[in-house]
């Protein structure tokens, strides 16, 4: 949708191919002067997150680096490939992912660094500074969940080769960095109901992130269980807000993105696509492409259909009343006529649940032209179903078992998911602490399937390695003559971090490689 860069187009036609340069993507000089330069500036941060060569959220993010147990693919290559956990720290996708995440960092630095010397100070200005360190400490958290101990510039490389000698920072170094950066841009952004789109950041969206953030101290590697209590606090700011609800139709929130209608009510912060690139633009995304219903007419939607979903994910809903469950693992697949392009829709027989394909994003509700690998759907970060998980979770943490409170957040998502009028949503009573978690797992499982967040979890949990391979055996079981259960017998500890790339690693001497690359 990215009503960010439809905004600022006049401004940015003249920096765009700026943008993609490093470490200056523009020029104090000429830049700086305005709340409209800054603007401009805050609007190339957010658009290295969507950027088409940076191999985040326009696809590979939440595809082929979020490979855990609610996919998995049937494409890739047996002897290395990513998307089965068989690569080494020369592939592309981890070099792009890292050095999109590097991109993001470093125009965000260049912005705070520059407006502090600008002389500009209006609250608006202030606002973007805030939105910019945001944007700072949440691309070091993508970097310390998936890569552990890393750099951490926090100022602009005005070098060449400046940031080739900087040490690995500790985990919880970097995680106290992002706490600081996540509570200074709290009190200066602005609220999401004085903010044109849900595309930027507002309060209640970094208080819902810092509470994802707190939710991983909790856990693993860190395991500083005491973040427990400032995850729930943070949740409870954003739904004592009131600014935010569950959208009562749930198949909806995905219909609007495709429709490219803003939903700010359940979706808290979304990562801005735009266009098709059939215009030149490198700021489409990919949503329901990759990880779609397999379609090869352009017409209908066009999709590749290289992953698939496992029966413990159709098995984790509540049954056919859960209408989540037909919604987010299609229920049908396109058939291709014989000697045309065109298709037909054909039901699955009851037997084919291993075969589904994720039906989140569906393109056929796509308006206006279509191009067949890039869309304008926006990506949601993060969703109000979450934060009413999150602090479920973390309120049974805090007790060592489940409270009158936390029964009633997680079962006003299951009762989003059966209607208002279904029976049978409330959860059993009198759980203890490890079944009520259990639960939870589950829940977060189908309610945010396909939305990138499985794979921290499960890290978060301790549960990636086992349940992939879980997976895995399955897989070999069903489909016997395919190679699709090398995904479990491939991963193994060292896939708790991403390898550092070797083009990083090779140039900078100051730092260590991750255990087992």
């Amino acid at each position: 949708m990215n009503k960010i860069y439809t905004l600022l187009s006049v401004l940015l036609i003249s920096s765009c191919q700026l943008l993609s340069l490093e470490p200056d993507f523009v020029t104090p000089e000429t830049t700086y002067k305005t709340e409209d330069d800054v603007l401009a500036a805050l609007t190339g941060t957010y658009n290295a997150l969507m950027g088409r060569y940076n191999r985040l959220y326009n696809g590979p993010y939440y595809t082929h680096m979020s490979v855990s147990d609610e996919f998995y693919f049937t494409s890739y290559q047996p002897a290395q490939d990513i998307r089965i956990y068989s690569f080494d720290a020369s592939d592309t996708e981890v070099q792009k992912m890292w050095a999109g995440l590097y991109q993001c960092i470093s125009r965000a630095n260049y912005l705070i660094h520059h407006v502090a010397k600008s002389g500009l100070d209006s609250e608006k200005v202030m606002a973007y500074v805030g939105e910019a360190k945001f944007l700072r400490a949440y691309s070091y958290f993508l970097l310390v969940t998936q890569f552990g101990s890393v750099p951490m510039p926090l100022e602009p490389t005005f070098s060449p080769d400046s940031r080739y000698f900087l040490p690995q920072s500790s985990i919880r170094e970097i995680y106290a960095q992002i706490e600081k950066d996540m509570k200074e841009a709290e009190a200066v952004v602005l609220d999401i109901t004085d903010l044109p789109t849900n595309e930027r950041i507002s309060v209640t969206g970094v208080q819902a992130v810092l509470a994802r953030v707190y939710m991983s101290m909790a856990g693993q590697p860190l395991m500083e269980t005491a973040r427990y209590k400032d995850a729930a606090e943070y949740c409870e700011k954003v739904i004592s807000s009131e600014m935010h609800d569950l959208n009562p139709d749930y198949k909806q929130i995905f219909i609007n993105q495709i429709k490219n209608i803003s939903e700010p009510k359940e979706c808290i912060w979304e990562i801005a696509a735009h266009g098709n690139n059939l215009s030149g633009e490198v700021q489409a995304g990919q949503l329901g492409i990759v990880n779609g219903i397999s379609c090869v007419s352009e017409e209908v939607g066009y999709s590749s259909g290289s992953i698939r979903t496992p029966i413990k994910l159709w098995n984790s809903f509540m049954g056919e009343n859960d209408t989540r469950r037909d919604w987010c693992i299609a229920s049908y697949y396109y058939k291709q006529k014989e000697g045309t392009l065109d298709v037909e829709k054909i039901d699955w027989p009851d037997t084919k649940i291993w075969e589904r394909y994720p039906g989140k994003w569906r393109r056929e509700y796509e308006e206006g032209v279509k191009a067949k690998s890039f869309n304008s759907t926006n990506f949601p970060v993060i969703r109000y179903a979450d934060v009413l998980l999150m602090k479920a979770e973390a309120m049974n943490a805090i007790r060592k078992g489940p409270n009158y409170e936390a029964y009633l957040l997680v079962n006003q998502v299951r009762k989003r998911a059966l209607g208002k009028d279904a029976a049978g949503y409330e959860l059993p009573g009198e759980l203890d602490y490890q079944q009520f978690l259990d639960a939870i797992k589950k829940e977060r499982m189908v309610e945010l399937c396909f939305e990138g967040i499985r794979k921290t979890d499960l890290l978060r949990w301790g549960d990636l390695i086992g349940n992939v391979r879980e997976m895995g055996k399955g897989l070999k079981e069903y489909f016997p003559n395919n190679s699709y259960y090398l995904v479990g017998e491939n991963i193994s500890e060292r896939n708790l971090f991403f390898p550092i790339p070797t083009a990083e690693y090779s140039m900078n001497k100051n730092i260590k490689q991750n255990n087992g690359w």
